[in-house]
């Protein structure tokens, strides 16, 4: 494929787990995953002469996950706040 010719289609894909998984813009592209792991990014860019193939690999973190847990103690006295009437203009 040379250089100076016409770029007729680009295909990109993002790899498992991303929103959106492919595109067909030069970008730039806001890509989400929904799991972590490696992912292998490919872009395809074609002319009138071919087509040319590039792939990279990026890691992504997963999310982290929340871990508490809480009790009441049961002899504990929860209170309920008092209702106050409004008293103005809104």
């Amino acid at each position: 494929m040379s250089t100076g010719i016409a770029i007729t289609s680009y295909d990109l894909v993002f790899g498992l787990g991303a929103n959106p998984t492919t595109a067909n813009t030069p970008g730039p592209h806001t890509v989400v995953y929904t799991i972590g792991g490696t992912k292998t990014i490919s872009l395809t860019v074609t002319n009138s002469e071919g087509a040319n193939v590039k792939s990279t690999m990026i890691t992504v973190d997963s999310l982290p996950v929340a871990d508490y847990s809480y009790s009441l103690v049961e002899d504990s006295k929860l209170m309920p706040l008092p209702i106050i009437p409004w008293q103005g203009n809104l």
